[in-house]
């Protein structure tokens, strides 16, 4: 592999579709000669460890000599935050791929899960909780990355960073949202929908 290729790979790998042109790599096939498009490898997995198809317990054919552990750490949150969508349409579509691009690592992380507990490997999972309220300004605002570092840093030293299991999605409501809900309940307005609890899980509600 030469070092063009490899650089193409890592330039490929960070070719967000709809913010980066994707990456054309010469490959050749049964004589042919063609080229293929790369684009960033979240588009079809965000998070992976081994493929579900492959049962471990009935590969090896025994129980393992050891307990087995799955660590999967995600840089972001299991909740989305309402935001409004700016910008028109290049505004909505941005949005759109950013809740797509969201939801498709929950459901990687939610297959990890189930497919852990199936062959008897102990998972645990660390993000980004509801209780870091940080508001990020701008990419790479170092106000946000510092109180960041300081959030996982007292997760550390408080011993207990990990989860076992995959928290319940929910949506957060902005407090105007909030306060208009609590009215509509308080006339005795009924609704229906996500709720966030208090642990930030979604919640069925009326």
């Amino acid at each position: 592999m030469t070092h063009t290729v490899n650089r193409q790979i890592l330039l490929a790998s960070s070719s967000i579709p709809g913010v980066f042109p994707p990456v054309l790599i010469d490959v050749e096939q049964d004589g042919r000669r063609f080229q293929e498009m790369h684009v960033d490898g979240g588009v079809s997995t965000v998070v992976f460890l081994w493929p579900p198809f492959l049962d471990i317990g009935r590969a090896t054919g025994a129980p393992p000599a050891r307990q087995r552990t799955a660590y999967v750490v995600r840089n972001g949150r299991m909740d989305i935050e309402a935001d409004p969508a700016f910008g028109g349409l290049f505004g909505i579509a941005r949005r759109s791929l950013g809740t797509l691009m969201h939801f498709s690592s929950i459901g990687d992380i939610n297959r990890i899960y189930l497919t852990a507990v199936r062959d008897r490997v102990q998972f645990r999972l660390a993000y980004i909780g509801s209780d870091f309220t940080t508001p990020r300004g701008a990419p790479f605002d170092n106000a946000y990355m510092r109180a960041l570092y300081e959030y996982g840093f007292r997760q550390a030293r408080d011993g207990n960073p990990w989860s076992t299991s995959p928290p319940g999605v929910g949506t957060l409501v902005p407090a105007t949202a909030q306060s208009r809900t609590r009215a509509a309940t308080t006339a005795g307005t009924p609704r229906t929908g996500l709720a966030p609890s208090a642990d930030g899980a979604g919640r069925r509600g009326p």
